[in-house]
């Protein structure tokens, strides 16, 4: 199948990039990494891959560290950046001078991963506020112009599982250098939707509609027998509090708390373009639709998501993958449009059944891979190959998955087949992150590594498989890449 992109430089090289990229108002291209110490953990480039500015390497714990990673920035209409690292909050100027540094409350004490505190992604409130919720439940809010608190300390409710049970990273996990070694568990956690942090979703935030200004998240319940909640949380000003508190604080309150099913609370939130209604997938693999103002649940469907977020297109249609294959939901009508099942994608590739090199492996399967890209007329997202392998005869054990080869497709919006005048274009590693065409025809991957990184056991000698396999599996090489459409 031929390509019709060519690579046209890559970046970062060796490093993990979970977080999707921010594009400025001038087109720069922001990119957080998590690196060992020595590493600029955020770098602006253009579109060439000319690096135009990134922060200093860390060393130091004042330093702008490696839990940069675990989000991109937020701009807001001056250009102005703001995120956090393991244990601030920063705001930068356009061209990478520093605004404001504040320090992030100490998580909860008694908690797992307890020397990191990361938002998952920081959100832009009304009125020049900016802040966040981080992966212990503490919702920060503060001016943009200076870094002051506009709210009082709030943490969640959520009730998290004791940290003497939280698991540590698998051994092969971004072993050879391509993430800080203090954050690889914590890193594991977000991926897996660990139940011993609060949240590991970004929040959305209502701009108009019947609750403007609300918060949105999804985290673990306040309830220990249940399991996650959708949280809608309000900020009051302290002129609005009944008793103005002596520091000129505000507060945030809690709206409602939604019950979500399903191990690890729910997806990342996505609003409707009215602000009515909020889109949150739950760990039993349905799609809810919830009144953004009561809280009220007016619809749950069964679309065998399980806890992925959903990306909204024109007329709030909903783009998720489900069960690897992509689809199409319609939450108003309450009805599916089509799934584009992409499970033989390896087979039209020429891979072919490896089982009687080894019967424990067996393939080739193909699935969706990352975030979906809502387009003008198309969807975008990456599809990995992989066999599976069994490797234990324990049939409590889940297969390892060896991944071959990944790819980019665009998908027409309206029939979930590939867009006319596109084809698929290979990646050098698994993507776990985005990819995202721009303007000038350029199409900007981020490559986590993730599934390449764990599928590394597979090399193992112990487990003996031939070098007929091995050498189908794809590296870690993380980084990201710029295509071009091949000639120009």
């Amino acid at each position: 199948m031929a390509d019709d992109m060519q690579r046209e430089w890559t970046a970062l090289d060796g490093l993990q990039v979970v977080a999707p990229p921010v594009i400025g108002l001038d087109g720069t291209i922001y990119q957080t990494v998590g690196g060992p110490k020595g590493t600029s953990n955020l770098v602006a480039f253009d579109e060439d891959g000319a690096q135009l500015w990134a922060t200093s390497p860390w060393e130091e714990p004042m330093d702008f560290d490696s839990c940069a990673t675990t989000s991109a920035p937020v701009i807001d209409q001056q250009g102005f950046l703001y995120i956090t690292d393991c244990d601030q909050f920063w705001a930068f100027h356009p061209d990478g001078k520093l605004k404001w540094v504040i320090d992030l409350p100490v998580p909860p004490e008694g908690q797992a991963y307890s020397n990191t505190n990361p938002f998952m992604t920081a959100f832009l409130g009304l009125n020049g506020v900016v802040g966040g919720v981080t992966v212990h439940g503490q919702v920060v809010v503060v001016d943009r112009y200076d870094g002051s608190a506009v709210t009082a300390p709030f943490t969640l409710p959520s009730v998290v599982d004791d940290a003497s049970t939280a698991p540590s990273a698998p051994p092969p996990l971004w072993n050879n250098g391509e993430i800080d070694p203090e954050i690889k568990d914590l890193m594991q956690a977000i991926f897996v939707g660990s139940t011993h942090l609060a949240t590991v979703d970004s929040p959305a935030i209502a701009e108009t509609g019947p609750a403007p200004g609300r918060i949105f998240v999804s985290a673990l319940s306040s309830d220990p027998a249940k399991d996650g909640a959708l949280y809608g949380l309000d900020i009051i000003s302290d002129a609005d509090e009944p008793v103005p508190d002596a520091d000129d604080l505000g507060s945030v309150v809690i709206a409602f708390e939604t019950e979500l099913n399903g191990a690890g609370g729910g997806s990342s939130p996505a609003l409707s373009a009215d602000n009515s209604q909020v889109y949150v997938g739950d760990g039993n693999g349905f799609l809810n639709v919830i009144n953004a103002a009561d809280g009220s649940v007016l619809a749950a469907y069964d679309v065998e998501n399980p806890a992925a977020s959903p990306s909204v297109g024109s007329n709030d249609i909903l783009y998720l993958s489900a069960s690897g294959s992509g689809k199409a939901f319609d939450p108003n009508a309450g009805m599916e449009l089509f799934t584009t099942d992409w499970s033989n994608f390896g087979t039209s590739l020429g891979f072919t059944d490896l089982s009687g090199i080894d019967a424990r492996v067996t393939g080739p399967f193909s699935r969706i891979d990352g975030l979906i890209t809502v387009l003008k007329d198309n969807i975008s997202y990456s599809l990995m190959t992989f066999y599976s392998f069994d490797y234990d005869d324990d049939p409590e054990t889940q297969a390892l998955l060896l991944p071959v080869a990944t790819h980019i497709v665009q998908v027409d919006q309206s029939t979930g087949l590939l867009a006319s005048g596109t084809a698929p274009f290979a990646l050098r590693t698994t993507n776990e992150c985005i990819a995202l065409p721009l303007p000038s025809g350029k199409t900007y991957v981020c490559n986590a590594s993730y599934l390449a990184s764990l599928g590394q056991i597979g090399k193992l000698p112990s487990f003996g498989l031939p070098s007929e396999i091995t050498d189908l599996i794809q590296d870690p090489v993380g980084g990201v890449e710029m295509f071009v459409p091949v000639g120009q």
